[in-house]
């Protein structure tokens, strides 16, 4: 991981602080990542409303450190402006539909038909339910905080490495959590609420739905196999003969490498326990894509060769785990390809 031209100086820059004081709102804001999925996803009232003030809190601490050196909080904008230009338009578009004050003829006719029956004037507004987009904007402006935020954090080569380890954690930590929680046959749904629980026969971890959890796990499948690849292809020796490879290999595996490997066969295991079509069929077109970008951009021989071993392991672990952890999986994609109408397959 290279860090980004033109940000050297603003990133040794920042502010004088110690290394201890740096370090705090990075570890901070994993903490808050490792607490995110854990209240049913953080989909429910509270907890993204928890989570949108815990986010809040790291920009104060991250601001804290970063204070004599504003314009580095600035190197997102300049660096993806075609971006950040269209997120925000969407993001004002939202408070646009919540405001009382734009024009008539655009509010929704159903405060006028209110306005009538009830007699009185009611504000009238884009949005037909203004508290629920209200909501909606303002879990917007926490994602794209903290997407914001991570990227600043993570400038440092040794701070994204950092990052990106953290999340390969969290991932397998949450498919070792919803392997335990089926295994005793309890839902995070009832943790946090005595009644009417959410039932979902697949495995979901702390995640309301299987769906939701299938994405988790596929993300984390993807960063462990990201970080497999790279760290492999230091390690790995491909151009001496095929025995050399293989000792290399098998000491990269079970050596250095064992974490990974362990982090990614949990989360895409429970990827496939999950059963859910979309979440597998994504995963694997983005490794696809991921290990294409990466053969495509090799620059060196050992990292090409390296990442050709990679596809043939990744195909092999891709069936044996199927065979292993997906049946259930199976019955349903073959559901899907026999369902036959347009409604059925969706």
């Amino acid at each position: 991981m290279n860090q980004i031209p033109g940000t050297n100086a603003l990133v040794e820059a920042s502010g004088g602080s110690s290394e201890i004081a740096q370090r705090l709102p990075l570890g901070l804001y994993i903490a808050v990542l490792a607490w995110a999925p854990f209240p049913l996803g953080s989909n429910r009232a509270w907890a993204w409303s928890l989570l949108t003030m815990l986010v809040a809190v790291c920009w104060l601490v991250w601001g804290g450190v970063t204070w004599r050196t504003p314009q580095r909080n600035m190197l997102f904008v300049a660096r993806y402006p075609i971006a950040a230009t269209f997120a925000a338009a969407a993001m004002v578009w939202a408070a646009v539909q919540i405001c009382p004050w734009a024009p008539a003829s655009w509010a929704h006719p159903l405060w006028s038909y209110a306005s009538q029956t009830l007699h009185q004037t009611v504000p009238a507004t884009i949005s037909l339910n203004p508290w629920r987009s209200l909501g909606e904007l303002l879990k917007l402006l926490t994602y794209a905080a903290a997407l914001w935020l991570t990227y600043l954090m993570t400038l440092r080569a040794d701070a994204a490495r950092m990052m990106l380890d953290a999340i390969i954690a969290i991932g397998a930590f949450y498919g070792f959590y919803a392997a335990v929680l089926k295994i005793f046959g309890l839902g995070q749904f009832e943790l946090f609420y005595s009644a009417n629980p959410v039932i979902d026969i697949y495995l979901s971890g702390p995640f309301v739905l299987h769906n939701s959890y299938a994405t988790f796990a596929g993300l984390s499948s993807l960063a462990a196999a990201t970080r497999l690849i790279s760290k492999g292809s230091d390690h790995i020796v491909t151009s001496r003969g095929p025995r050399p490879w293989l000792l290399s290999c098998v000491q990269f595996l079970f050596g250095s490498g064992a974490k990974f490997v362990v982090a990614f066969l949990i989360c895409f295991s429970t990827l496939l326990a999950s059963a859910s079509r979309a979440g597998a069929l994504a995963t694997i077109c983005g490794m696809v894509v991921m290990l294409a970008l990466v053969t495509a951009s090799g620059r060196k021989v050992s990292t090409r060769r390296w990442t050709g071993v990679t596809w043939a392991l990744a195909l092999v672990s891709l069936l044996a785990l199927t065979v292993l952890s997906g049946g259930t999986l199976g019955s349903r994609l073959k559901d899907l390809v026999d369902a036959g109408g347009i409604d059925a397959i969706r």
